[in-house]
């Protein structure tokens, strides 16, 4: 999670406190952690508005908004698995392809090369 986006998060929600120590450093306990994970998962996964999670936390209580770290006892929601990958029929073809691919590339790269070498001739 960005630094921005959980400073931006301690500002609206108070009961993510986390340690400060010298130098502005923040430390974050398992509680505030459990809690960004849940308030994550309420804006990102669910939708809400981060006026509908100060409203949950604040009529069902913190419990209801924190989800417990991977490999805890209980997690929020499963992740399923990413779909497998389709199976490549002719992979002749495909590398060809990549091959043919890598080739224009490569021709491109040296007209880039050369364009910048007129430029900087043309600089001096």
């Amino acid at each position: 999670m960005p630094a921005h986006v959980l400073r931006f998060w301690e500002s609206r929600f108070s009961q993510v406190r986390p340690m400060k120590k010298g130098g502005g450093r923040r430390y974050y306990r398992p509680e505030d952690i459990a809690l960004l994970r849940g308030i994550r998962a309420r804006l990102y996964d669910d939708g809400l508005s981060i006026k509908d999670v100060q409203a949950q936390i604040r009529t069902q209580g913190v419990a209801s908004i924190a989800v417990a770290p991977p490999g805890g006892q209980a997690r929020a929601r499963p992740r399923s698995a990413p779909p497998p990958a389709e199976p490549v029929e002719d992979s002749d073809a495909v590398l060809a392809q990549q091959d043919d691919t890598r080739e224009r590339l490569g021709s491109a790269l040296e007209s880039l090369l050369a364009a910048r070498e007129k430029l900087n001739k043309a600089l001096q």
